[in-house]
């Protein structure tokens, strides 16, 4: 993959390895509740119930929403910047040139 491409869409990336994270995590949940030697002892735990899990899995969901959100700010800014640059740069040499 070219290099430049790769630090223009880096934000893809990371994406991806927080979608893959949370699979991963998901994955190890349910092998720890259906596999593992404490199987049992896990499904007797009744007094943790689906709306509790569903907030963990909301503030997960916004954490990574402004997390991508200041990462896409950042890389536009970074972006204007690199491309305002060169007009810049000859600005700078024009004066020197011409005072």
């Amino acid at each position: 993959m070219n290099s430049s491409l790769l630090h223009i869409y880096d934000q893809y990336i990371y994406a991806l390895v927080a979608l893959g994270g949370t699979a991963l995590g998901v994955a190890l949940v349910q092998w720890f509740i259906q596999c593992s030697r404490w199987s049992g002892w896990v499904r007797s735990l009744h007094g943790v119930v689906a709306p509790f899990i569903n907030i963990i899995g909301v503030l997960f969901g916004l954490t990574l929403a402004f997390l991508a959100n200041d990462t896409w700010s950042a890389h536009d800014r970074a972006t204007n910047a690199v491309s305002c640059l060169p007009f810049f740069v000859f600005q700078g040499l024009m004066v020197r040139i011409y005072p």
